[in-house]
């Protein structure tokens, strides 16, 4: 089976661990888009990663089933519990679910990724996607207040 999501997931997890190294608590805060900081961005591909990692593991043990959402909606109702985490801590939730979830999907047997795969439901091993979209954003956030 291929699985080449894993090598690009851990990519990924590193370059976000490299990133968050790299930065102080000051750039942490910085504001991003749309009325993010920095920090509640890491919180929220913290959340999105949590949330993947749920499911892995409740589908273990229960029937693949569709578990539906509206991105939008939680993306605006996370805001503000994102936005109160202390920067530092959001940043290392970031860092610890990624850990998390892709030392899961590593775990994940083949039949189960097949399973899961074959189910027409929401969900995605390839967590790198997620994690580079906002890495960019963040970067260039960087970018702009070190050229300062």
């Amino acid at each position: 089976m291929n699985r080449d999501f894993q090598t690009a997931n851990n990519a990924s997890r590193e370059k976000m661990r490299k990133l968050i190294e790299g930065m102080s608590d000051e750039e942490l805060a910085l504001p991003a888009v749309a009325g993010w900081t920095v920090a509640a961005t890491f919180a929220h591909v913290a959340f999105w990663d949590f949330r993947i990692l749920y499911l892995l593991n409740h589908w273990q043990e229960n029937e693949i089933a569709p578990s539906p959402y509206d991105v939008d909606a939680i993306n605006e109702a996370q805001k503000p519990i994102c936005l109160a985490l202390p920067p530092r801590v959001a940043a290392e939730l970031a860092l610890q679910a990624a850990l998390e979830i892709d030392s899961e999907i590593e775990a994940a047997s083949d039949e189960l990724v097949k399973k899961i795969q074959d189910a027409n439901v929401q969900f995605k091993f390839e967590r790198n996607g997620h994690r580079e979209y906002h890495i960019k954003e963040i970067e260039q956030v960087l970018a702009n207040h070190r050229a300062k």
